[in-house]
């Protein structure tokens, strides 16, 4: 078994790999139309954390340390952290949707990495990943760049009426939720699971009891129905910023609050502080 694993790493290596990134391509090198998917360099750098030393011969190691920082430097959105679906040879977005698979390898590879920073960013990426693709009849599988859905004739991304087919969608769902836990590498040192606290969807700290707000992603005075936990403090700094019809019509979702700089930069010192940090939020002058 471990001759055919290296032999095919070995085959991968040489067919495969992208030599200027260290990525694995969809096709042999030098394929016309060839692309290069981060979701799948993520995949293919957590598989090849768990048996360093069965691919290490092949030199696939070192190169996915590159192809990591390749696909997250061009492949993730800067602003929404969403994973898009393709690139070309030079790092340029050839498919710009986003697929909740590839968005779910993008925190298993997070999972799984070395370096701490890497790691200190999976519980705010794993409160975007729930916000964005999941949802109680299941969940999203395309979103489009600014967060609407795409290929919505996908049956896990129409609303689901079949009580079976609610029950495994469902299941599947909450699998996904809890995707960063499935590392099935022996525990590290450094792994601890989520604290058991609910996670902020717009900073990503863990929210103290005390501190709970749930925020209407449309003001219910808008029509509004879903809610998602926040701080208290980040609730009411989005409402200092936006009036509700701000909100209802261009900042509906934690994507499209996070394109705005005083929001970023709210974020940016908020994470900074203790979970049940809490002071007088004081109101934007901008605010219509």
């Amino acid at each position: 078994m471990a001759r055919r694993a290296h032999r095919l790493a070995d085959a991968i290596a040489r067919d495969f790999v992208h030599t200027l990134t260290g990525s694995i391509a969809e096709l042999p090198i030098g394929t016309e139309g060839n692309r290069l998917e981060p979701g799948h360099q993520f995949e293919w750098y957590w598989l090849v954390k768990q048996a360093p030393d069965l691919f290490k011969p092949s030199g696939l190691n070192d190169s996915l340390e590159r192809t990591f920082i390749f696909a997250q430097e061009h492949g993730v959105d800067r602003k929404t952290d969403g994973v898009a679906a393709s690139l070309d040879e030079n790092g340029a977005i050839q498919d710009a949707t986003q697929r909740i698979w590839a968005q779910a390898e993008y925190l298993r590879a997070l999972a799984s990495h070395t370096d701490e920073a890497a790691r200190a960013a999976l519980p705010q990426q794993v409160a975007l990943f729930q916000q964005r693709f999941l949802r109680p009849e299941g969940w999203f599988e395309i979103k489009a760049p600014k967060g609407d859905v795409a290929r919505a004739e996908i049956p896990s991304t129409r609303r689901i009426t079949s009580q079976p087919h609610t029950t495994r969608c469902r299941a599947k769902a909450e699998r996904r939720r809890t995707l960063f836990h499935m590392v099935r590498k022996p525990v590290e040192s450094w792994y601890r699971p989520l604290p058991a606290e609910e996670i902020c969807a717009l900073c990503g700290r863990p929210i103290p009891r005390s501190q709970r707000d749930l925020h209407h992603w449309v003001p219910k005075t808008k029509g509004g129905k879903e809610v998602a936990p926040l701080h208290r403090i980040c609730h009411r700094q989005i409402h200092a910023l936006f009036s509700e019809t701000e909100l209802a019509q261009r900042y509906s979702t934690v994507e499209a609050l996070l394109t705005d700089e005083a929001v970023r930069t709210f974020v940016r010192w908020v994470r900074s502080k203790p979970n049940d940090f809490y002071e007088r939020t004081r109101r934007s002058g901008r605010k219509g």
